[in-house]
């Protein structure tokens, strides 16, 4: 009897379980703590605003969204990337036009029902022009050319973003190409480079934001940094010294020089942003959420009273917590925030350090299930797209969390499955659906 031929090896649509089950235990964790925290207690009794139910309705659509991209090809997609990108940088315009003003800024636009926030999505969009650019030039990276080109890719929707303002979103975003051309395979001095340009332009200001407000005037660096005209003779200054050393090395071709060179234009490059941001991006009430990272203390009743209720309210929720919709802080109105910043201070307030620490567990597995994805893609394009949406969570999380418990400044950033808002839960879904795309198909090579 002649044998049956082996059965193709054909992608699984059920997904990974584990990652499938940690994303629906957040998700539902969501909409619990969005009812408890949308709990009031007010003269006339207790009120509840209904927010759990919107949420159910975020999730379940969020659902069909998972399962309906989780079958597209993430190749034809990405095939796409140059339309992708237009339609990025044409709803972030269509943002700050037309958008709806909150809180002093315009990241939202209505659709009636509800708000989105476009920033979201394109986060998850540019992931995959980022990948596609980087599988289509992988042998090119090493080209300054190639890198100045994915460089004005990757800034002009985050200064399109920056300009809403939303300094959160641009803190995620950045981090997140920096990793995905890590491991593009970018030169590890280039790497360095962008890194250090990076430090640089956030550490200036900072250090000058805090330096002014705390009256270090004596401080001799405080007399330079604090001076535009000394700052921006500081970038010159690099800049002719890289000017000097290109003539130099016109004809020596010497390795060590052309290093030189290279991080004299760094730093020339990193001190002439930081000029650009500390002179025209940088808000003021950005700088006052920096500084109330640095020291609270300084303006505990404005800036500093978040990050000071919402350090008090996971402190006060001890090993087991206060009980579901039993918290104090938020209910009587004392935390900010609290269904979306600050919704993790309301879940260690409720839950104690024990469900916090679950919570975080839970974390974990979603970004280690991830990481196991993302080593055994054995696509190029996919593994990137991975490599982002890895590191868009692990930012997310890490920076949440962080201002929760003051280790990372107040910046917006939603904490994935659990803050409350439909664009943050979209898009949250969205990214685990292309994870799922990727991980479906990573046995099919053409």
């Amino acid at each position: 009897m002649t044998p049956l031929p082996p059965k193709p090896n054909r992608p699984s649509y059920l997904g990974d379980p584990w990652l499938l089950a940690t994303v629906a235990a957040l998700s539902i964790l969501g909409i619990l703590f969005s009812y408890s925290s949308s709990i009031q207690v007010v003269e006339a009794g207790v009120t509840s605003q209904g927010a759990w139910i919107r949420q159910s309705f975020f999730f379940a659509s969020g659902l069909v969204l998972m399962a309906a991209v989780s079958f597209l090809n993430y190749r034809k997609l990405a095939e796409h990337s140059t339309l992708l990108f237009v339609l990025c940088l044409g709803l972030l315009l269509f943002t700050l036009v037309f958008g709806k003003v909150v809180n002093g800024s315009r990241r939202w636009i209505s659709l009636g029902f509800t708000t989105i926030q476009p920033s979201e999505f394109v986060k998850i969009f540019m992931v995959v022009v980022i990948a596609q650019f980087l599988d289509r030039h992988r042998e090119e990276m090493a080209n300054w050319r190639r890198v100045a080109t994915l460089g004005w890719l990757v800034a002009a929707p985050s200064l399109l973003i920056f300009m809403q303002p939303d300094l959160g979103t641009t803190l995620v975003f950045l981090p997140m190409t920096l990793a995905m051309l890590f491991v593009g395979g970018i030169p590890v001095k280039w790497f360095i480079g962008m890194l250090t340009v990076g430090f640089l332009a956030v550490a200036i200001p900072l250090y000058i934001t805090y330096a002014n407000i705390t009256h270090m005037v004596d401080n001799p660096v405080i007399e330079v940094l604090g001076n535009k005209f000394w700052l921006l003779s500081i970038g010159l200054f690099f800049l002719f010294a890289a000017g000097i050393l290109a003539l130099v090395n016109l004809s020596m071709r010497n390795l060590a020089i052309g290093n030189i060179l290279f991080f004299c234009l760094v730093i020339c490059a990193g001190v002439l942003l930081a000029l650009t941001v500390e002179s025209f991006l940088l808000k003021e009430y950005q700088r006052e959420r920096l500084l109330a990272f640095i020291n609270p203390n300084v303006n505990r009743w404005e800036f500093g009273y978040n990050v000071i209720q919402a350090q008090i309210t996971v402190g006060s929720g001890g090993l087991f917590g206060k009980g579901f919709a039993q918290g104090t802080q938020g209910q009587l109105g004392f935390l900010p925030s609290r269904q979306t910043d600050f919704i993790f201070s309301v879940i260690g307030e409720e839950t104690g350090f024990l469900g916090s620490s679950l919570v975080v567990g839970l974390f974990g597995l979603l970004l280690w299930r991830l990481i196991r994805i993302a080593r055994d893609v054995k696509d190029y394009l996919g593994g990137l797209i991975v490599v982002g949406i890895l590191t868009k969570f692990t930012m997310q999380v890490f920076v949440n969390v962080g201002m929760n418990i003051g280790i990372a400044p107040v910046t917006g950033i939603p904490l994935p499955f659990l803050t409350y808002g439909g664009s943050a839960l979209w898009t949250s879904l969205l990214a685990i659906g292309i994870v799922l795309n990727v991980d479906h198909r990573r046995h099919v090579h053409h």
